[in-house]
C-alpha cells in the first residue's frame, strides 16, 4: 500500500480509498476483497494470498502509471480509466469485470444493478475524479 499511502498524502482522494481497500484497513476493504476473492472463485479462479498481492501491485502500478510521471504528462483520475485499469488487470486472471465494486455490473445491463453512473453518483469511490 506503499503507493496508494504516498499518494494520498499528496491530495489524491482515490488513492486514499484503494489503499484503504487494498490494505483491507476497514469494513469496505473488508467486504470488497471477500466480493472480489467470491466472484473470482465463482468464476473458476482460485487465487493464493501471493496470486492477490500480485493483483493488487498490478493494479497499483497501472493506476501509478496512467496518472503519469510528471506534471507536464499528469493525467487526472478518470472513474471510466480506473475502471477499464480493474477490468484489464482482472482480465488477465481469467476474473470477471463485475469484480470490479465501483462497476459491479461489469460496464453491462443488469436488472438489478443500476447503471455505473448512477453507482458514481452515490457511491462516492473516487471523490476527485472526472467521469
Amino acid at each position: 500500500m506503499g503507493y496508494y499511502d504516498a499518494a494520498c498524502k499528496a491530495g489524491d482522494a482515490y488513492a486514499c480509498k484503494a489503499g484503504d481497500i487494498a490494505g483491507q484497513r476497514n469494513f469496505a476493504g473488508k467486504f470488497t476483497t471477500a466480493r472480489f476473492l467470491a466472484l473470482a472463485f465463482d468464476a473458476g479462479v482460485t487465487l493464493s494470498y501471493d496470486d492477490y498481492n500480485k493483483i493488487r501491485l498490478s493494479l497499483a502500478n497501472r493506476y501509478a502509471s496512467y496518472l503519469g510521471t510528471n506534471e507536464a504528462t499528469a493525467a487526472l483520475p478518470s472513474r471510466s480509466a480506473i475502471t477499464q485499469i480493474h477490468r484489464e488487470v482482472f482480465a488477465q486472471w481469467n476474473i470477471p469485470p463485475e469484480a470490479f465494486g465501483g462497476s459491479p455490473a461489469g460496464g453491462g445491463f443488469h436488472p438489478l444493478i443500476p447503471p455505473d453512473e448512477l453507482i458514481h453518483a452515490f457511491v462516492p469511490w473516487c471523490p476527485n475524479c472526472r467521469p
